[in-house]
């Protein structure tokens, strides 16, 4: 009688291990997962405060290397040639200028986005 009560509760120390061997695998699965995603994302966004910081430069380039204080695209009636607000009737002749400068501007972006990081 007690040899079979004990091989029974071998074998439910065994089934037991066995189930968290098997949690163990996974978490460590998981574990491995995460870090891999962990690492992509730190590159992302070194890339990206990479890109942040080009941007930067290149604003501040303009404006004799001092960081500009607002854009047109924060207040609809900045004019970026005055650097006034003015009426919102002379809008259409600057949001034709604003329009090149932005594009101008992504394409710079999408050129240093491409050049390789020394």
């Amino acid at each position: 009688m007690k040899i079979g009560y004990m091989t029974e509760e071998v074998d439910k120390s065994n089934r037991k291990a066995a189930r968290v061997a098997e949690q163990l695998e996974a978490a460590q699965a998981a574990n491995a997962e995460m870090e891999a995603e962990l690492r992509r994302l730190k590159v992302q966004s070194d890339q990206w405060r990479k890109a942040a910081e080009a941007a930067a430069a290149m604003l501040s380039a303009g404006n004799n290397g001092h960081l500009m204080e607002r854009t047109g695209s924060m207040d609809s009636n900045y004019s970026p040639r005055t650097g006034k607000i003015s009426s919102p009737y002379a809008d259409d002749l600057d949001e034709d200028l604003m329009k090149k400068k932005n594009a101008n501007m992504l394409r710079r972006i999408g050129v240093l986005w491409k050049k390789p990081q020394k």
